[in-house]
């Protein structure tokens, strides 16, 4: 267990620290050592003419010694955890953010949340806890042999009384894990919970039982949480108890087992208690530190198995790649793919055969499930294709061109989310910003200063017109639009279709809208029908003019 907890150290932490780290810890440890080499050789000199003259100012020098490591030390140690842990959470968030785009949506988030927040929190707690008392191990390991110059008896009595303690602890251990495990499970159901009283606040209102149904498995899961952490803590309590008794039943066994045993006289005694005194600090620091080292490989474990599954998977992109030249044809061929977390369930599609071409407005439409979100998510890339192709100007996107290939597209899907910076766009131009705001009637409900949007606290379609004016700095060649206008009025729709989407054909952008408003079709060049899966029907149309629009 330790071993492994100074293996995550040793490959986590900056590098050239754990080595001088540790030869502190040792340095350290060893003080205390000396501290009671010191007091246990003076109190044999007592009554010695140069008594004071010698000892006194040894021991002053050791206790000093003392006191100046076992300050540097904590402080290094503690640097040395806080660069590790802050390391750890920028690697894992930026191979997170390199990983493929269907990652996440195949993996719980409560999980996925719960080791990048708690599991790394508590990590780095024991951490820390590890590195404290590595110098009290240190010391345990030179105090524990003097204990057999002195009395081979009493030293065998120490190391059973202490290897009883250590073994309680143990014995426990598939206990104390599966508990941790357990409570973990149930923080993340309790977190997914959460989730569905915040985002679901509207439609709990309006439905009573249903309110009461979540509020009562909430209740169970928060009852459940709370009755394992208090077996828990029983174990922990016990294993104070044992700690405690212990420190008595050493300083006890040495009192009367020396005299008992003929090994000595008083001073033997003194001598003997004085290293016994000495190690009860350092052994109950260890000891009564297994339950929560025991707690913590649950997270150890969940971290470095993450880490493992985003390593082998993350594609680093690098920072100064070019975006992509303007295309002319985008090319599904014979394209099948599935939505779903593995290869066997979810929805298929296809086989695709289309043609985006560059400067023209799209409509998809069809009923519910017949297939328009998985194709915009295979269009952009977001989702792995099983079988065909993809070509641009007829070269094929291979697997190394994906991410350039998601370079193309701006997107604003059904489920969509607002971030309040303009990650990504640093040289927007504040006043061109607001000018898209007031196109599309967001002045007066959320301003642009500072390189963010002061509200985001907006009405659902205000919301989605405010992901639209963020696609429109972007200024990438294709636009996909996921039923934009089913939550617009009927004077947004009308701005949309009329004005908006011809503009952004004129700069050569291409757009692509699904929809289950037919009105606006003949405002597009192509109507694309889906059913089950496939492209059933593709239809030309074109914008028509003013007057005819208005019949």
């Amino acid at each position: 267990m330790l071993g492994k907890m100074f293996s995550f150290l040793w490959r986590n932490a900056p590098k050239g620290m754990p080595l001088p780290v540790i030869g502190l810890a040792v340095v350290t440890g060893l003080t205390r050592d000396a501290l009671l080499i010191v007091t246990n050789a003076a109190a044999s000199d007592v009554g010695r003419p140069n008594f004071f003259s010698f000892w006194l100012p040894v021991f002053l020098a050791t206790l000093a010694a003392y006191a100046v490591l076992h300050l540097v030390y904590p402080v290094m140690a503690q640097t040395m955890v806080a660069r590790m842990a802050a390391a750890l959470r920028l690697r894992l968030t930026r191979h997170l953010l390199e990983t493929p785009p269907l990652f996440v949506q195949s993996r719980e988030h409560g999980s996925l949340y719960h080791i990048m927040t708690t599991d790394v929190q508590v990590v780095t707690q024991i951490s820390r806890t590890l590195l404290e008392f590595l110098p009290a191990v240190v010391f345990l390991a030179v105090a524990l042999p003097q204990i057999f110059l002195m009395s081979v008896p009493v030293a065998v009595f120490t190391v059973v009384v202490m290897a009883g303690g250590i073994l309680g602890y143990y014995l426990q251990r598939r206990a104390i894990s599966g508990l941790a495990r357990d409570i973990r499970a149930l923080e993340i159901r309790y977190f997914e919970r959460v989730n569905d009283v915040i985002a679901g606040f509207r439609e709990l209102k309006l439905h009573r039982p249903r309110r009461a149904d979540l509020a009562g498995e909430v209740e169970d899961t928060v009852g459940a949480a709370r009755d394992t952490t208090i077996r828990m803590e029983r174990r922990y309590a016990a294993g104070e108890v044992v700690v405690q008794s212990l420190k008595f039943v050493l300083v006890g066994g040495v009192v009367f087992l020396v005299p008992w045993l003929g090994e000595g006289d008083g001073t033997v005694v003194f001598r003997l208690l004085t290293v016994i005194l000495f190690s009860l600090g350092p052994f109950e620091a260890v000891v009564s530190q297994i339950p929560g080292l025991l707690r913590a490989m649950v997270s150890f474990r969940r971290i470095d198995d993450l880490d493992a599954e985003l390593r082998a998977c993350a594609a680093p992109v690098p920072d100064d790649r070019p975006m992509p030249a303007p295309f002319e044809t985008l090319t599904l061929e014979g394209v099948t793919a599935r939505w779903g977390a593995d290869g066997e369930t979810g929805f298929a599609l296809g086989p695709i055969d289309f043609e985006l071409k560059r400067g023209e407005i799209v409509l998809v439409v069809g009923d519910n499930g017949s297939g328009k979100t998985t194709f915009l998510n295979v269009l952009t890339g977001l989702i792995d294709i099983d079988g065909g192709r993809i070509l641009v100007d007829g070269v094929p996107v291979e697997e190394a061109d994906r991410a350039a290939h998601r370079d193309r597209f701006s997107a604003i899907f059904t489920v969509f989310h607002l971030f309040y910076r303009l990650f990504g766009l640093s040289h927007v131009d504040p006043e061109h910003t607001r000018e898209i705001l007031r196109r599309l009637g967001l002045d007066g409900v959320t301003d642009y200063d500072d390189g963010a949007f002061t509200r985001l606290e907006l009405s659902s379609g205000q919301r989605r017109r405010l992901a639209l004016a963020v696609v429109m700095l972007e200024n990438r060649d294709i636009v996909v639009l996921d039923e934009f206008v089913a939550d617009q009025d009927p004077g947004k729709r009308e701005f949309f279709f009329r004005e908006l989407l011809p503009e952004l054909k004129a700069r050569g952008k291409t757009v692509v809208v699904t929809t289950h408003d037919l009105a606006w079709v003949p405002w597009c060049d192509r109507l694309v029908r889906f059913a089950d899966g496939r492209i059933v029907a593709v239809e030309e149309h074109g914008r028509p003019d003013a007057e005819a629009a208005t019949h």
